[in-house]
C-alpha cells in the first residue's frame, strides 16, 4: 500500500463484490449421486506425473487428487523437488507424495467418524511405477523414495 494507485482500489472493490456475492454459498458433501469408481465414504486417489516439463531445471511436474463421495477434497499439482532420471522415477515420486496425503486423509476420516475399512485405491498409469510399488524391488536411485 506504499504506492497505491486507483487500479489497486478498483481491484479491491472487485474482490469485495465477489466475496459479498458468494457469502451465502455453501459446500455440500452429498453421497446420493455417486458413480463408479467412487464408493460412498471411501477415499480414492488419482496420480500422474510428466517427466521433465521444466526444460531449464529438468524437473518433472506431478499431480494427484483425492476424492470422497465423487468430490475432490485434496489435491496437489507442482514441480517435483528433485530431478528424476526416468518417467518411472517421476511417477514413483508423485505416488510417494500422494501416499503421504492418503495417510493424512485416512486419519482425518477416522477422526470425522467414517473409518476406511478397506485399502485406498490409487489409480496410476505408469507400468514401471506400478511394478516398483507392488514388488518393492527398489534399486539405484529409487531406494531413496519411501513408500
Amino acid at each position: 500500500m506504499f504506492k497505491a494507485t486507483q487500479a489497486h482500489l478498483t481491484y479491491d472493490k472487485v474482490v469485495l463484490r465477489y466475496l459479498i456475492g458468494i457469502k451465502k454459498r455453501q459446500l455440500t458433501w452429498c453421497g446420493k449421486q455417486i458413480s463408479l469408481p467412487h464408493v460412498l465414504g471411501e477415499i480414492l486417489a488419482f496420480v500422474d506425473s510428466s517427466w521433465v516439463d521444466d526444460k531449464i531445471n529438468r524437473r518433472s511436474s506431478m499431480a494427484y487428487y483425492l476424492f470422497v463421495n465423487n468430490a475432490t477434497f485434496s489435491w496437489r499439482a507442482t514441480l517435483s523437488q528433485t530431478v528424476s532420471l526416468s518417467t518411472t522415477e517421476a511417477e514413483l515420486m508423485a505416488l510417494a507424495s500422494c501416499s503421504c496425503d492418503i495417510v493424512w486423509a485416512r486419519e482425518l476420516a477416522l477422526e470425522l467418524g467414517f473409518p476406511q475399512l478397506k485399502s485406498t485405491n490409487v489409480y496410476e498409469d505408469n507400468t514401471g511405477c506400478i511394478a516398483l510399488a507392488n514388488h518393492v524391488h527398489l534399486r539405484g536411485r529409487s531406494k531413496h523414495i519411501a513408500l
